[in-house]
């Protein structure tokens, strides 16, 4: 049975607004490529103009490299120095947020990626032209690049903020209209990098040092009631969450609890038991309601039995309030 098609706007709006924050940027990348070590420094991060990636690069015979104009937008995309193992390594990263699952996800990876290193080609020909007019080999014409010349290494990271499990491909491969192993072997596989809360446990969200680690664990519990309420009453830092993280939180669930206008946090625990209480209270009144319109049909009926009998046999109660179509 296919999901019902839901606005994508607000949901889009929030996420990346969260995920453009440079200590909820490194901290996903810090988990995913070094398990929680805070090795990418928040402020060593460059924000990286998305539409960059909009020039990918041709070679035309008698111009040699050419840019074409396919636009494309990445959801976040910075760029970053990192010292590990003694060693300096200069990168990009790029997030690609997603509340539900796209089953194009991998074709959709590969072009962001493909149309980078496509902007880093054209960059790397158009200053060789510049600063070496006319001396290029035919190789370096031909390809617009020296053989020294060497890529700058993207990442992109899908960060599912869903609270499903991503039953999407996780690879090209996956995608092919065939299982020969053959053929296969000669197609280019490319591996989405994935972060999802409805695989991890809540050891492995502890090693989040930012809000992330309350967005994850909220959106994982947020199907089962109990776990959720007993999260709520033992995790301290909800009570003071980031308004940012409180939105991701309230559109990636469907929770309902409010967001004060000019709130810079929000004690998301306070919230939720108050939306917990109201329903509860709004359940017991209607209770209180349709028993006493069972009750007023009884006597006029004059069923005097029943209606003593329906006021302490709950199971009995359901029965007959169903007999009068008082309840679906």
């Amino acid at each position: 049975m296919r999901k019902a098609v839901r606005p994508m706007g607000l949901k889009d709006s929030v996420t990346k607004d969260y995920i453009r924050d440079n200590a909820v940027f490194a901290d996903a990348f810090n988990y995913f490529l070094y398990g929680g070590e805070a090795i990418i420094a928040p402020d060593s991060l460059v924000e990286m103009d998305t539409t960059e990636l909009a020039v990918p690069y041709y070679f035309d015979e008698k111009k040699g490299m050419q840019t074409g104009s396919t636009q494309k937008y990445r959801d976040a995309l910075k760029s970053t120095t990192v010292m590990y193992n003694d060693k300096a390594t200069y990168m990009i990263l790029g997030v690609e947020n997603q509340t539900d699952i796209n089953y194009a996800m991998p074709v959709k990876n590969i072009v962001y990626d493909v149309l980078q290193y496509g902007r880093q080609v054209t960059d790397l020909a158009k200053k060789h032209k510049k600063e070496h007019p006319g001396k290029q080999s035919t190789e370096e014409f031909l390809s617009g690049i020296y053989k020294e010349d060497r890529l700058t290494p993207v990442i992109t990271l899908v960060i599912h903020f869903g609270d499903s499990e991503w039953d999407g491909p996780m690879s090209l491969r996956e995608m092919m209209a065939t299982a020969d192993e053959k053929i296969l072997s000669y197609v280019p596989d490319y591996k989405i990098n994935l972060l999802e809360p409805a695989r991890m446990t809540p050891e492995e969200m502890g090693k989040f040092q930012s809000t992330l680690r309350e967005v994850f664990r909220f959106i994982k519990f947020s199907k089962d009631g109990e776990k959720l309420d007993e999260y709520l009453q033992s995790e301290d830092r909800l009570k003071h969450l980031d308004v940012s993280a409180a939105k991701v939180i309230k559109v990636s669930t469907g929770s309902k609890f409010d967001i004060p206008e000019g709130a810079e946090v929000v004690d998301v625990c306070q919230a939720e038991r108050e939306l917990i209480n109201k329903a509860k209270e709004e359940a017991q009144d209607k209770g209180v309601d349709l028993m006493a319109k069972l009750m007023k049909i009884l006597l006029a009926e004059k069923r005097y039995s029943d209606a003593e009998r329906a006021s302490d046999d709950a199971e009995y109660r359901d029965q007959l309030l169903k007999e009068y179509k008082l309840v679906g």
